[in-house]
């Protein structure tokens, strides 16, 4: 899933030989979450976003179960 991410979406000065790496970091960061939540984080995140996410982001929509951050308006 991440590779797919990495070839389809803006990656803002990104360059493809950093791959390994950045998969490095996604896999330390995600790996206490289940597997089936993180799956579902990045699908929800490619149906609504066109830029790479960090895994801060996809920590995000697992802990919130998909739903968007709250905006400024929610505070």
């Amino acid at each position: 899933m991440l590779g797919g991410c990495f070839a389809l979406q803006k990656l803002y000065g990104r360059s493809v030989e950093n791959t390994k790496g950045v998969i490095q970091i996604f896999q330390s960061r995600l790996a206490n979450q289940p597997a089936e939540k993180v799956l579902q984080a990045f699908e929800v995140w490619l149906e609504r976003s066109t830029e790479f996410p960090t895994p801060a982001d996809i920590i995000g929509l697992i802990k919130r179960n998909g739903r968007p951050p709250y905006d400024k308006s929610h505070y």
